[in-house]
């Protein structure tokens, strides 16, 4: 199956009939083991309720006898098997408590780091995982097509589909820990989400194809309250208003990727960056950057903004390459034919550091260029060790580039090596967590993709690419087809990695280190 960019405004590609059908029973099988795995809990629950009932009656008899001269000193044995009873009883319903929430990061922390990815969840307390294993925590498939962002607020990670959904999820802390299996919240839209994002644990913000941002306040210890399956009376009772009392900011056109600076957020699409600031319960848009394209800057060409990321202060984004003949930009999904393609000429695969609160000059261009007479296209950009970029691609010769982010000097951006890999693999997803890089590879609608973990080193020559090795390969079994997401997150124990396919399933993994 051919890789589809999900972050562009581009119809999914529709499935035959029989593929439907078999994504619909899949989705049918994991409803009903969800829901036989409940009810066991259940019936475990009750068994135990009713022991314990059994257990105080007991202990009451035995009071009231003792209180008309039976001796208490043949009692204790049945009150502490209460009370061990109790206490078992406490331990279960602690599996279905609310997990403790971290305490949010001050605001130094949220500045000088570049994605976040430091929390206080615990992913198995009482017992860690096994060095260097990567673990299957959980299957969620709930949305009806891809998922095209992951995001996080502190112990939950947070899903935005283009079947105009964003769904709020409970991290398990363990393999076994099957409470909450279950969406706890789920917003809703009238288009396709492109984008979500959480500013700085307090608002949630999501873009879709209708050119809108939807701000909506979020509260860690709120999420935590909630059940399975919640029943949210209104969304309104959340929504944040811009200052003109509008239930949304918008747009010239779609916001393709939303980033956090500085407790704001920067909002990047085709053409334009936006500067969006918060005052308590107001929104307001502050500044907007014209990102124009400078091989034709007089015609008012946009720059085709996808992917966006931060590196400390800076604001990095990826540009769609495009061909060129004699002065003129191709459409972006223009291909020539094999017999007329040497008229062309390519733009190169670009990156743009954008830097909101310069007053001039508010945009760099880095280009990038190979001898494929193809134009490279970009499928993930994932922050690494706070100083560069790693940029995954479907060219067989670039798989993976890097770009060392230095404010003295634009630099120039390298080919990582990928010899540890196939040729022919294409990974379509990246994200990068605590010096590890999670991609994954391409694969047929009824295949199972693969996934790879390597660790990154940053070498001592600034001018050379980043250097990588393969820790591990696994089989997604529980996947079909291509991953169009990753999420990482660092816990206690290990890297919590979400992996969202393409028809909208949802695999919660981690990787003990």
């Amino acid at each position: 199956m051919e890789y589809q960019d999900i972050s562009l405004d581009q119809p999914d590609p529709v499935p035959s009939f029989h593929l439907c059908i078999d994504g619909i029973t899949r989705h049918m099988q994991a409803y009903e083991s969800s829901l036989f795995a409940l009810e066991a809990e259940n019936r475990v629950l009750r068994e135990r309720v009713t022991y314990l009932t059994q257990q105080l009656e007991s202990a009451k008899q035995q009071l009231i006898h003792g209180s008309q001269g039976v001796t208490l000193k043949n009692r204790p044995s049945l009150v502490t098997d209460a009370q061990g009873t109790l206490t078992n009883l406490s331990n279960l319903k602690g599996a279905y408590s609310n997990i403790v929430s971290a305490p949010v990061d001050d605001q130094a922390k949220a500045r000088s780091s570049s994605n976040d990815t430091t929390t206080q969840l615990r992913v198995s307390p009482g017992k860690r995982l096994p060095s260097k294993q990567l673990t299957h925590l959980r299957t969620l498939q709930m949305h009806s097509r891809a998922v095209s962002a992951v995001t996080w607020v502190q112990d939950f990670f947070i899903t935005a589909s283009r079947d105009a959904s964003c769904r709020v999820w409970y991290v398990p802390r363990e393999q076994t820990d099957s409470s909450r299996p279950g969406p706890l919240m789920t917003y809703r839209t009238a288009s396709p989400l492109t984008s979500a994002r959480c500013i700085s644990n307090r608002y949630l913000m999501l873009s879709n194809t209708s050119s809108e941002v939807i701000v909506h306040s979020i509260s860690a210890p709120a999420i935590a309250s909630l059940g399975v399956y919640a029943n949210v009376e209104s969304m309104n009772s959340t929504l944040i208003r811009t200052e003109t009392d509008e239930k949304s900011l918008k747009f010239r056109s779609p916001v393709w990727s939303i980033v956090e600076l500085d407790g704001h957020a920067v909002c990047v699409g085709a053409g334009f960056a936006a500067l969006v600031e918060f005052n308590g319960e107001k929104c307001a848009l502050t500044k907007t950057i014209r990102l124009l394209d400078p091989f034709y800057p007089k015609a008012d060409e946009p720059m085709l903004c996808s992917f966006v990321t931060r590196v400390g202060g800076t604001i990095i984004a990826t540009i769609r390459e495009r061909y060129i003949k004699a002065d003129d930009l191709q459409s972006p999904s223009f291909v020539p034919e094999p017999t007329d393609i040497m008229n062309y000429r390519r733009s190169g695969m670009r990156l743009v550091k954008i830097n909101p609160e310069a007053p001039s000059n508010n945009s760099t261009v880095i280009t990038f260029t190979t001898q494929n007479m193809q134009c490279i296209q970009v499928t993930g950009l994932a922050p690494l060790f706070n100083t560069h970029v790693i940029v995954s691609t479907t060219t067989p010769d670039a798989k993976l580039l890097s770009y060392r982010v230095d404010d003295q000097s634009p630099g120039a951006i390298k080919v990582m090596s990928t010899s540890e890999c196939n040729e022919s693999d294409v990974f379509t997803a990246i994200s990068a967590c605590d010096g590890y890089v999670v991609v994954a590879v391409n694969a047929a609608v009824n295949a199972h993709p693969r996934m790879y973990i390597f660790q990154a080193h940053v070498p001592q020559n600034k001018d050379a690419p980043i250097e990588i090795k393969r820790v591990d390969t696994a089989v997604l079994d529980s996947v079909y087809g291509s991953v169009t997401a990753i999420g990482t997150r660092r816990v206690e124990d290990g890297i919590v990695v979400i992996l969202c396919g393409c028809d909208g399933d949802i695999h919660v993994k981690c990787y003990g280190i």
